[in-house]
């Protein structure tokens, strides 16, 4: 086998495309780079010169048209998706001539079959997140049969191998009960040989190599809880590309969900100084470091980074949140008012979780400031979400001392406060008894703290090595309904229970 597909490269070789003057690979080489960067006015610039010199091959055309989809999926502006439109249906005109104009060469109708299908995943990607997800379905299957294509004219086109890795890995991540319906469509796939064909085209591709390292660095921290290894991938191409705003915003959420909060705002900080005042991921940046400045209980400089972040962008995404933690910085401050002012402001048109939480309880603020315990849970909240635990406990203890002052929905609240930092300290015993105080303090609004108390006192369990308990808490866990985060906490307890029945 691996002498056929040495043969494949030479005669592959001998019937690369070549380019017109020996100043086009370098310009697509810099732009590659521009656009992995995130500067996307510098990597149009760089395509459009490609273009000038190569206006009969369709990378500089398509690669234009890359740029206008990451401008749209993160800026989400129907202007921007116009100008995706408009570069993608030129991108795909100029494939489709390539194609008709070279299908006597192999390398030559990979070459144009990867471009088109890259067409067809864009507008795939783009259409789901306006939401259209017929129109997005159309594009994906389109996608995947020219993604396998372009490897059958060309075995040796590695880049083509991005495309169908993502949809072997992607695939093997579907329910169960719905293997059936994917089956149907032909999406069906394993999960090593997906992650196999992606560090092909990171390995050996032209187009996609940085961007399938970024994806399996990715992969490694969110689906497989890696996190050595993806923060050691992440830091290897930071090195390489040191201004890339994507790849500082991405370490920099990493550090936050670690609870690295002074490395996170490092890294945050170094996105939005290259990104500019300007630059959507910039304004992504400024959004996550306001959450990590938040956390600190630093409310301050929280608002300002919220407020920079809002002179950006104005996502449906975090509207709700947004003003929501606005308006709790500005209470935590004392200023009531401008705390009804933000809290009018956090409206959602999204079924995100925690945009409908942030919707509900501004609601419920702007009938009544907050009390002096819920202050002081948000507070102790905040710094157990830091990671900051010998800080919290002190504040739970002083509420605990006075727990029959507190309402029901303050004392479910403070049990499982007191439950998870027990948890995350090794007081297992005292965790368990604070975990039960919380599902039986019957509360009335914040009803999701049961279900979520009966989830880590699973875990905790399973911890422990008691199978049979551990089951019976998940499956307590199940039977709450109509409460905040309820299908993300089901997803939790589906995978807790394949951990337990493997």
């Amino acid at each position: 086998m691996s002498v056929l597909v040495g043969f494949l490269f030479f005669v592959s070789a001998l019937d690369e495309p070549r380019w017109s003057s020996p100043a086009s690979a370098r310009l697509l080489e810099e732009g590659l780079d521009e656009l992995f960067n995130y500067n996307l006015p510098v990597a149009m610039a760089k395509f459009d010169s490609l273009i000038a010199l190569e206006p009969n091959r369709p990378e500089g055309y398509a690669l234009k048209s890359a740029c206008a989809f990451w401008k749209y999926v993160l800026s989400e502006k129907e202007s921007d998706y116009e100008t995706l439109l408009r570069l993608s249906d030129i991108a795909h005109e100029r494939a489709e001539a390539y194609l008709d104009a070279n299908r006597r060469s192999p390398r030559s109708k990979a070459l144009a079959t990867y471009f088109l299908a890259e067409h067809h995943l864009q507008l795939g990607a783009a259409n789901a997140r306006k939401q259209n997800f017929a129109s997005a379905a159309i594009h994906f299957h389109k996608a995947k049969g020219l993604y396998k294509d372009a490897l059958d004219f060309d075995p040796t086109f590695f880049d083509a191998a991005k495309g169908v890795g993502f949809i072997e890995f992607f695939s093997s991540l579907i329910p169960d009960s719905y293997k059936w319906l994917a089956a149907v469509f032909g999406y069906e796939g394993a999960r090593e040989e997906g992650l196999r064909k992606l560090a092909l085209a990171r390995d050996k591709g032209v187009y996609a190599r940085r961007e399938c390292a970024f994806y399996l660095a990715m992969i490694e921290y969110l689906f497989f809880n890696r996190y050595a290894e993806a923060e050691a991938e992440l830091l290897a191409l930071l090195k390489r590309y040191p201004k890339s705003v994507a790849l500082n915003y991405a370490l920099g959420s990493f550090y936050f969900k670690l609870k690295k909060l002074d490395l996170a705002e490092t890294r945050l900080r170094q996105a939005i100084a290259d990104g500019g005042e300007r630059n959507e991921f910039s304004a992504y940046a400024l959004f996550r470091l306001a959450e990590s400045q938040f956390r600190l209980n630093r409310f301050s400089d929280a608002k300002a980074s919220y407020s920079r972040y809002l002179s950006i962008l104005d996502l449906d995404l975090y509207r709700a949140q947004t003003h929501f933690k606005m308006g709790l910085c500005a209470e935590l401050l004392g200023d009531r008012q401008d705390a009804l002012a933000h809290y009018k402001q956090a409206t959602s048109s999204t079924d995100n979780p925690d945009e409908l939480y942030a919707r509900r309880k501004a609601k419920e603020f702007l009938s009544r400031p907050m009390s002096d315990a819920e202050k002081k849970l948000l507070l102790a909240r905040n710094h157990f979400d830091a990671g900051n635990y010998a800080d919290a406990l002190p504040i739970l203890d002083s509420l605990l001392q006075r727990e029959n002052s507190l309402n029901a929905d303050e004392r479910a609240e403070l049990y499982y406060r007191l439950g998870r930092v027990c948890d995350e300290t090794g007081r297992l015993d005292e965790a368990i008894r604070f975990y039960q105080k919380c599902y039986g303090a019957k509360a009335e609004r914040e009803r999701h703290f049961a279900p979520q108390s009966r989830l880590h006192l699973g875990r905790l369990y399973a911890r422990r090595g008691d199978k049979a308990k551990a089951m019976e808490e998940f499956e307590k866990a199940t039977r709450y309904v109509s409460f905040d985060f309820e299908k993300e906490l089901r997803r939790e307890v589906k995978l807790e229970l394949a951990k337990l029945n493997p």
